[in-house]
């Protein structure tokens, strides 16, 4: 299935553009988080087909990690008004 050129702009768009102002603040959370936690053999999960995962109890620990309000809040505010100047009919 492909998308129309509308869609893949959309799309585009809110990947590239919205993720990457705030990737690097969240690496460095990613990172400190690694950095201070001592880990444990039972924090992964490695299935048959070689793919490691996180157990639930890590994954709630990490979604907890908290990112800059104020950063997220200009992103969105760029976003509304980004979009709102956009015409989304090809």
């Amino acid at each position: 299935m492909s998308c129309s050129p509308v869609c893949a702009e959309v799309w585009c768009f809110g990947y590239c553009v919205l993720m990457d102002p705030l990737r690097p603040q969240m690496v460095c959370l990613l990172l400190d988080f690694v950095l201070s936690h001592v880990f444990a053999p039972n924090d992964f999960i490695l299935r048959t087909n070689g793919v490691c995962r996180l157990y639930p109890h890590l994954t709630r620990q990490m979604a907890r990690l908290n990112m800059n309000d104020t950063a997220v809040q200009d992103i969105l505010a760029w976003l509304v008004g980004r979009l709102s100047s956009m015409s989304l009919i090809a």
